[in-house]
């Protein structure tokens, strides 16, 4: 985050608290998914300097929520394999709004 700042404010949930009270999914198939199609995008990482830290839950399916200010959940992502995340266009409308 100290890296790349962003306009708002991220939750970490490494307890999954929040993650199982929305029925977040953990998959092998979505985890293999993410390998297959996004390989070349982990190699060029990779190649820059970047590797992955060890994590226990590689297998959990992303979630992205965007709260209002009054805490109500104006739009969820479900991602379709373990490294989709809503689209940053969408965030960045959310946060114009």
């Amino acid at each position: 985050m100290a890296k790349h700042p962003r306009p708002f404010k991220m939750i970490s949930d490494t307890d999954l608290n929040i993650y199982n009270q929305y029925g977040v999914e953990h998959s092998a198939t979505a985890l293999f998914k993410a390998l297959f199609f996004k390989l070349p995008r982990i190699i060029k990482g990779m190649i820059k300097g970047g590797y992955p830290q060890p994590n226990p839950n590689v297998k959990l399916v992303p979630a992205d929520f965007l709260i209002n200010p009054m805490g109500k959940i104006e739009h969820v992502w479900y991602g379709r394999d373990t490294s989709d995340h809503m689209p940053m266009d969408q965030v960045n409308n959310f946060i114009k709004s």
